[in-house]
């Protein structure tokens, strides 16, 4: 009951909550084959891959457990980038035609479509992908296969199939998940009303002792790629994607201060507690060497800013630009486990929408707050990455970029990344990705008034 509660919650975004639930379970008796593949599936989405394979590669009394196990641990050593030992697990599993589970046989095919895209045979996996939809009806994992074979379909230059497979993949998790319940979105949204002092906060403070580097940008931008690289670098260590931001505004709340309203009313020692608060939770998730720098990237910062100038007045911050239309795109192809992210990325429409609002309160909040963002463009980095990381490396006065270059080996290292570009951010720069909106010029055609402020003032063009 436990691990259902656990399962449960984290489909209603509460991560926290659903790792409260199962603490311990490494102490709980060891009596159903079905509850012990929710917790092994449960803790490999909480990236808690060490303990979900433990869990997966463990003994299991029906030979159906042992092959939806064997599935279910082929696909999450996909996720950390361990394809040659996923490709060794799924070649000891039977074949889909010995399986008679529809469960089970769309599980392994799920599997085998996720390495034949590592291969970058994007025929198998989508052939592996359309048997997988056609032999189970079940709801759990539906969504994740549409959403997948419109990446195979999008690879295969076939538009009209991966619209297709997005609008059913859409549907499916707005039917599925939580509605959505304004847990941060709203309150990230919400502009305070113009004062004159406003904004003026950080003028006046200290500036603090260390601060991070601080990297935002709309989903899919390229804040995961800058992270890699910033992170291959000795000059720096990475958290991956945490919300510390939210936490000290979450820690204001809870006191009855509301955001970002009060601001102006705190002072320097209610600040230097929630400084205190933000560095403990940093240290407790990564150990930094003498003279390392922090990288805190979360895209939702970028709608955070004054609460990172008041913590942190003058930090390097820096946003990643890319294509407006291409980031939309990206986004609508990606199965956000966030019930609020999800929910925004429903329909091109509601994303475009969100794009507009989220850069027009980003500018106008990095000008109420005297904030002077580092703009790096993604299509600039994969054109010349050595230039631009130079031109960065200035920026973070950073004299030799070379590490970041070769960004690819330590990221491959690092395993687990916990956004969608796990597969992405191993490989070498390359341009598949940029103009590919082109290709869905006519389903972009009627959200283009509305993008076309956010459009021209990053520099781009339709």
């Amino acid at each position: 009951m436990r691990v259902w509660a656990a399962v449960a919650s984290h489909a209603a975004g509460e991560s926290e909550q659903a790792s409260a639930w199962i603490e311990n379970w490494s102490q709980w008796p060891r009596d159903s084959d079905e509850a012990w593949l929710e917790l092994g599936w449960l803790l490999a989405e909480l990236g808690r891959y060490d303990e979900a394979e433990r869990v997966l590669a463990g003994r299991f009394d029906t030979l159906l457990g042992r092959i939806r196990a064997g599935a279910r641990r082929a696909m999450l050593l996909e996720r950390i980038n361990q394809t040659d030992r996923a490709a060794q697990v799924l070649r000891d599993l039977p074949p889909v035609s010995q399986v008679a589970d529809p469960d089970a046989g769309q599980e392994l095919l799920h599997a085998t479509a996720l390495l034949a895209m590592r291969d970058k045979n994007w025929g198998a996996a989508r052939d592996a992908l359309q048997g997988a939809l056609n032999i189970s009806t079940s709801m759990r994992g539906r969504a994740a296969l549409y959403f997948t074979l419109a990446r195979a379909c999008d690879r295969l230059g076939d538009s009209v199939a991966t619209l297709a497979a997005l609008d059913a993949a859409h549907r499916l998790v707005a039917r599925t998940s939580e509605p959505n319940r304004g847990r941060w979105m709203a309150l990230l949204t919400t502009r305070a009303s113009a004062e004159p002092r406003r904004g003026q906060l950080h003028k006046r403070l200290s500036p603090a002792p260390q601060s991070p580097v601080f990297v935002v940008g709309f989903p899919r931008s390229g804040t995961t790629l800058l992270e890699q690289m910033l992170a291959a670098h000795p000059d720096f260590s990475s958290i991956d994607e945490r919300s510390l931001v939210l936490a000290a505004i979450g820690s204001l709340r809870a006191q009855g201060i509301a955001y970002p309203h009060d601001l102006e009313l705190l002072s320097e020692d209610t600040i230097g507690r929630l400084r205190t608060e933000y560095w403990r939770a940093a240290d407790a998730l990564v150990v930094r060497r003498p003279g390392q720098r922090l990288v805190d990237k979360n895209p939702l910062n970028m709608l955070a800013l004054p609460m990172i100038a008041t913590l942190f007045p003058r930090a390097s911050l820096i946003i990643c630009r890319r294509h407006p239309c291409d980031v939309i795109l990206s986004c609508y192809m990606q199965p956000f486990a966030d019930p609020e992210v999800a929910a925004m990325c429903a329909s091109l429409e509601r994303l475009a929408r969100a794009y507009a609002a989220f850069d027009s309160q980003f500018r106008e909040q990095a000008a109420e707050f005297d904030v002077s963002p580092y703009e790096l463009r993604y299509e600039d980095l994969v054109a010349d990455p050595q230039a631009a990381l130079r031109t960065l490396g200035n920026y973070l006065s950073v004299a030799d970029v070379t590490a970041m270059i070769a960004f690819a080996e330590p990221a491959r290292r690092r395993g687990y990344i916990s956004t969608p570009s796990y597969a992405q951010v191993i490989e070498p720069l390359n341009s598949a990705g940029i103009g590919r909106w082109l290709r869905y010029r006519a389903a972009f055609e009627p959200l283009l008034p509305l993008l076309e402020d956010a459009i021209s003032r990053a520099g781009y063009t339709v």
